[in-house]
């Protein structure tokens, strides 16, 4: 089985290459990159500087043609990934998509964390869903190549012509005579041979068994490169980091916001602390006072949180922002409105047509929401041989290196990131405020550090889903479908809390509201910039989170208006897209949909596209005496060419019930510009026997892959929605629907 090493933070002990980032890179890696979706973002050069452990010479013999792989005499083959492993299988994907075109075992690979190299591997961010999309060409061709100059190698050995051989489970195989090498036999010549400028990259349906050849690979399901060592326990998360002479670090910061708020934690100065009491509690070493905070260091994390609640910090709350989720609410729904507004998208005089005809109105609002990761928010750095090493769970190891150099006062090449395996991300480990703090009390000491927030620290100074609030409006023809469409969206920018908009719209408020595949006539959307002071962050599907309920909603409500239910409503909008008509009229059979339901119970569907995938999901609900409950959700996906089936289907089921409990349940609540819900008995979850049945349906197509870790979550909330009207007759035009 596929084994995977390279997770315990090591030391770095080779210097950065390169000059000076530009001001722009700066900006972008210390915000998350804004790596934003298909159609829009902040364009980043490619070149940085070196950072974390190199990837160490070939062994003895061995041949590595490329940064991605190396084939050992013994037959090892390592595979390193460029992109953080937090339970979505992509250390297993992207493996696969190298030894699919190598045709080795699956047994013989070892998958390793790749150190943050970009000139070797490329950008590391690991967001939108795009590992696959962003590295299926160049994976493949690295395995292509390393097949070709062992075939060559082969070639040479047997004296035979290239032609006449193949690779098939990890030995090269002349079919007429029988005779065949390992790769492992064959390594040292082909480490002499050139590597190919344009390897072929060969396709073939999916094997069933573990000899494969070259295109066998892709589309099975083989083990879990991470399975093994998260069952054994050896797998090694943020958390797990353990330096010797380490401190552990817990920060006290003002909890609620203030007119102060250049460093993502200054809302508020400290007006009086207990230092002396802090330091009397046993296992207490330092407090020091860093941007975000003051933070108490300790032997254990047990005494660091001991210390800082000693710590009895008095804030001032002079200037509070006085927001909460009503103000909030309320504001963003004047603005929907009546606000200035920057257009989005314009086909046709859709303004002229509403005017023209009786227009069909409606408002749909969505709250702030948490991430509530698994491993709570952490990170480790330390001093070494003048520079400064990071190991942490992130999502964006540049930006981790361009916010930990920042903090610590050094130049970003000075910096190695180690990435280890996170305990979930959904977009928040995509920020690096937590680097910071690691990285500027590492460099005021001198010596190891971990940060480690708990779960209130959590839900306190998470960045939050943007709140939004929509209005749409639109003009019906004597058919039922709509001559003019016009959307309107309220709702913070995400990008532009970190750096300038290079544009006059950030795409993540509006994708998912702009080029639908419905016909809708002419169309106007616009959004509307709206800064309440509250911190908002990338979070599972982004603005198709918010967007997909407004859209899918009042599509909802003009089906029932023409008569139609939302089923073949959606297939006659559909009459220009046979791709996502065909997926709807699959999930209308798989689902069921035609028969009849029992007493007490409805359906509800939904379809939306995002990270170029298209999902469509049926709810069915039942009235129960606590209100309506959602009972089944059947979804069917067509994300492209399937690299790993089981994968695939895991991240649809994980991504269904996360959708599922942000639309039933979920919302941040705010109390003069504070986080109340701080816990998760204010933070309502979806619950152990609250989830409801799933059917996933996998419908892949000859396309490429598109990206499946968030696409599941948009489409839930308005078949939710539109299951609970056809219950009791009660249009649910805001969330969290309750259930």
């Amino acid at each position: 089985m596929p084994k995977d090493e390279g997770q315990t933070a090591q030391p770095a002990n080779e210097p950065g290459t390169g000059g000076a980032p530009s001001r722009r890179l700066f900006l972008a890696g210390a915000a998350a990159a804004c790596v934003l979706g298909a159609g829009g973002g902040l364009v980043l050069a490619l070149r940085l500087f070196r950072r974390g452990a190199p990837v160490p010479p070939p062994e003895s013999g061995g041949i590595r043609p490329n940064a991605w792989l190396e084939v050992a005499p013994s037959g090892r083959v390592a595979i390193w990934v460029a992109k953080s492993e937090m339970g979505q299988g992509v250390h297993t994907a992207l493996a696969q998509l190298v030894a699919d075109q190598l045709a080795c075992r699956w047994s013989d690979v070892e998958v390793r964390q790749a150190p943050t190299d970009i000139d070797l591997f490329g950008w590391q961010g690991t967001f939108t869903s795009s590992s696959v999309h962003s590295s299926w060409e160049t994976l493949a061709k690295a395995g292509a190549a390393a097949r070709e100059m062992l075939v060559a190698a082969a070639a040479a050995a047997l004296a035979v012509p290239v032609r006449e051989l193949e690779a098939k489970g990890g030995r090269v195989v002349h079919t007429a005579s029988g005779r065949s090498l390992s790769f492992g036999e064959l390594a040292v010549e082909a480490a002499k041979r050139a590597v190919p400028r344009s390897p072929a990259v060969l396709k073939a349906a999916p094997g069933d068994g573990s000899d494969l050849c070259a295109g066998e690979l892709v589309g099975s399901s083989p083990e879990r490169a991470d399975l093994l060592p998260k069952i054994t326990g050896t797998a090694r998360f943020g958390a797990d980091v353990r330096w010797p002479g380490m401190l552990f670090a817990a920060v006290a910061r003002c909890p609620f916001l203030g007119p102060d708020s250049r460093h993502p934690f200054t809302r508020g100065r400290a007006l009086a602390i207990d230092r002396d009491g802090a330091l009397a509690v046993p296992g207490v070493r330092d407090v020091v006072e860093i941007p975000s905070g003051i933070a108490v260091l300790a032997d254990t994390t047990h005494a660091a949180f001991a210390g800082r609640v000693a710590l009895a910090v008095r804030w001032d709350d002079a200037g509070r922002l006085d927001v909460d989720g009503a103000s909030a609410a309320a504001r963003l729904a004047a603005l929907a409105r009546e606000g200035t507004c920057v257009e989005a998208e314009r086909r046709g005089d859709a303004l002229r047509l509403l005017t023209d005809g009786e227009a069909i109105d409606a408002e749909y609002s969505a709250p702030y929401l948490a991430h509530a990761t698994m491993e709570p928010m952490n990170a480790s750095a330390r001093p070494v041989g003048g520079r400064l090493e990071v190991a942490a769970p992130v999502q964006n190891p540049h930006g981790a290196a361009q916010a930990a150099a920042g903090a610590a006062g050094l130049d970003p090449s000075e910096v190695d990131v180690t990435v280890t395996y996170l305990g979930g991300g959904f977009g928040r480990r995509a920020e690096n405020d937590v680097v910071e703090e690691a990285a500027a009390l590492a460099s005021r000491t001198g010596r190891p550090v971990q940060v480690v927030w708990d779960r209130r620290d959590d839900f306190l100074f998470d960045f939050h889903r943007p709140a939004a609030h929509h209005r749409i409006r639109a003009a019906v023809g004597g058919d039922g479908l709509p001559r003019a469409w016009v959307h309107r969206i309220a709702a913070p920018s995400i990008v532009a809390q970190r750096v300038p908009l290079d544009r006059p719209v950030d795409p993540t408020a509006v994708e998912g509201a702009i080029d639908l595949p419905y016909e809708l006539g002419a169309r106007l959307v616009e959004w509307v910039p709206a800064d309440l002071g509250v911190r908002v962050g990338f979070w599972r599907s982004v603005g198709h989170s918010h967007n997909a309920f407004a859209v899918e909603s009042f599509v909802d409500e003009l089906a029932e208006r023409a008569g139609e239910d939302g089923m073949a409503y959606r297939l006659r909008l559909l009459a220009k897209r046979p791709r996502e008509r065909a997926l709807l009229e699959q999930l209308a059979e798989r689902a069921g949909w035609g028969d009849a339901l029992g007493p007490g119970m409805a359906r509800g569907v939904a379809l939306h596209s995002s990270f170029g995938s298209h999902v469509a999901v049926v709810a069915e609900a039942a009235s129960t005496p606590g209100g309506p409950r959602v009972t089944r959700l059947v979804a069917a996906v067509d994300c492209g060419r399937l690299v790993h089936p089981d994968l695939v289907r895991a991240q649809m089921e994980g991504g269904l019930l996360f959708g599922l409990s942000a639309a039933l349940f979920e919302s941040v609540e705010l109390e003069r510009g504070a986080v109340a819900s701080a816990g998760f008995e204010r933070y309502r979850l979806l619950r152990l026997g609250e989830e409801p049945k799933l059917e996933v349906h996998l419908l892949p197509s000859g396309d490429p892959p598109g990206g499946i870790g968030e696409v599941a979550v948009p489409p839930v909330a308005p078949a939710a929605a539109s299951a609970f009207f056809h219950l009791d007759g009660w249009r649910r035009r805001d969330l969290p629907l309750g259930g």
